[in-house]
């Protein structure tokens, strides 16, 4: 509204200053501020009103980033997550994410310079985490050996722990994630303390680097639970 052209309203509503924002229900006026007020203040407002939090623009791009990521579209999932760390230079999430996209294009060296990026303390984050595991993983994967030869040398050898091991990152550095996952659940049955307790130890950044809620980790942590406590 147009105070100077509707000075009866500016009146009726007590406007004294401009800005002013009104939150009408029914009809009626139910909150407002007035003045300029900083964007924290006016997210404060809106989530008094709708009665929880308001998702913020770069939140909203954040979360529009992974779900092109999760569709296969690398190309505009990388492209969004880096116009976010252009306004946000140390966003977590958007530099967890872009690791992400580095991997899912096989550039694990791209991956790890970005992880390098995070601030201090941000590994609480889920997402940070599962990059972070996942860009392990993928450089372990690397180094692991043969499928092929990985795999006579633990038919030639059940007991063979190294090459089991070994195995199990191979297939998952090629996308053969459940697997893997299997390799370690059968090397965890043969010597659960093996290596300091290594099968166990990957299973969980297994975990980490697939998310809590994957059908995989659901899977895999139940029947890791049955063996432990069996």
């Amino acid at each position: 509204v147009d105070i100077d052209k509707s000075p009866v309203v500016a009146q009726q509503m007590r406007i004294q200053s401009i800005p002013a924002v009104y939150a009408f229900d029914q009809g009626r006026p139910v909150d407002a501020f007035m003045g300029a007020v900083p964007e924290s203040q006016v997210k404060a407002f809106v989530e008094r009103l709708v009665g929880g939090p308001v998702e913020s623009a770069v939140e909203a791009a954040v979360e529009q980033a992974r779900a092109a990521l999760e569709g296969g579209d690398a190309q505009t999932a990388g492209a969004i997550f880096n116009e976010v760390l252009r306004q946000e230079p140390e966003n977590a999430a958007a530099l967890a994410g872009l690791a992400q996209v580095f991997l899912a294009v096989d550039e694990v060296t791209q991956a790890r310079s970005i992880l390098d990026r995070l601030p201090e303390g941000a590994g609480s984050d889920p997402a940070v985490a599962a990059a972070v595991s996942a860009v392990e993983l993928a450089e372990q994967s690397a180094d692991a050996g043969d499928t092929a030869d990985l795999r006579r040398a633990v038919e030639d050898d059940p007991d063979d722990h190294r090459a089991r091991f070994d195995l199990a990152m191979a297939l998952f550095g090629g996308g053969r994630h459940k697997e893997a996952a299997e390799e370690l659940l059968e090397l965890y049955r043969r010597d659960r303390e093996w290596n300091d307790g290594a099968a166990r130890s990957q299973l969980v950044k297994f975990f980490e680097a697939w998310g809590p809620m994957h059908e995989l980790t659901v899977d895999i942590r139940r029947r890791l639970s049955t063996m432990m406590f069996s």
